[in-house]
């Protein structure tokens, strides 16, 4: 390596994010970020399947806009000098939409929000636990919301406990951000944004493109096989045979 850059994680996340870039453009060969939180985030990538699956299933559900879906973080909060939270799991709470698209509940459902709660009990030495709160986002920009604010602040108050957002989109990988208390509160806006699928938060290669000549012979068997399917005789609805099988 020629050239590198080393960054403390302190100042604006929009000039650190501006600065690795400007690095990567003028062909430096890395970017090292050094991590100061006394808070770290770890997220299973079984949870972003089938968390993925969820939000996609809201998000179809409405035309334009798409519907909110939303529910309970779940795994384990480990304090120390550096405290993890690690989300292993969650569980969708159901909303009925009575006031429009946007995950928000009316009382009973705010009861059934309650009773999801009680099922996992807060006990850190048990094997899952609430470790915080989860929505997707399919309004303007990517913030919480006065309710999120409301229900993080009633139900969620260890400060270890997070709120993770995730924007799905009709034709590219959703974004997702967590969101971590600051001197108690959570701020406006996320500090940093990643791709929420698999694939780019491991960087693994995407599949193979088809080549022109692998289409072409693809192409030349599907019409194979179209001509040995059976013809149709509009005239005395009979099926036949064709003779080139």
């Amino acid at each position: 390596m020629r050239y590198g850059l080393s960054l403390p994680n302190v100042g604006p996340t929009a000039e650190l994010l501006r600065l690795t870039t400007t690095a990567e453009a003028n062909s430096w060969d890395g970017v090292f970020l050094w991590d100061h939180l006394h808070l770290r985030r770890e997220l299973h990538l079984d949870v972003v399947d089938r968390m993925s699956a969820e939000v996609m299933r809201g998000f179809s559900a409405v035309p334009k806009r798409g519907a909110e879906v939303g529910g309970i973080l779940l795994g384990s909060i480990e304090p120390g000098e550096v405290t993890i939270v690690r989300v292993e799991d969650f569980e969708a709470v159901p909303c009925s939409y009575s006031r429009g698209p946007s995950y928000l509940f009316s009382e009973e459902e705010q009861t059934a929000f309650e009773e999801a709660l009680a099922r996992w009990p807060g006990d850190p030495l048990a094997a899952a636990t609430p470790v915080g709160y989860f929505r997707s986002h399919t309004r303007e920009g990517m913030s919480l919301a006065a309710e999120d604010l409301n229900l993080l602040s009633h139900y969620f108050r260890d400060p270890a406990q997070i709120a993770l957002l995730v924007k799905p989109f009709a034709t590219k990988v959703s974004i997702a951000g967590f969101f971590v208390r600051e001197g108690g509160e959570f701020p406006a806006e996320t500090p940093l944004e990643f791709p929420f699928r698999r694939r780019e938060i491991t960087g693994e290669p995407p599949p193979p493109r088809r080549t022109m000549d692998r289409a072409a012979s693809l192409l030349r068997i599907r019409w194979a096989a179209v001509r040995c399917i059976t013809r149709w005789s509009f005239a005395s609805r009979r099926v036949w045979w064709t003779p080139d099988c």
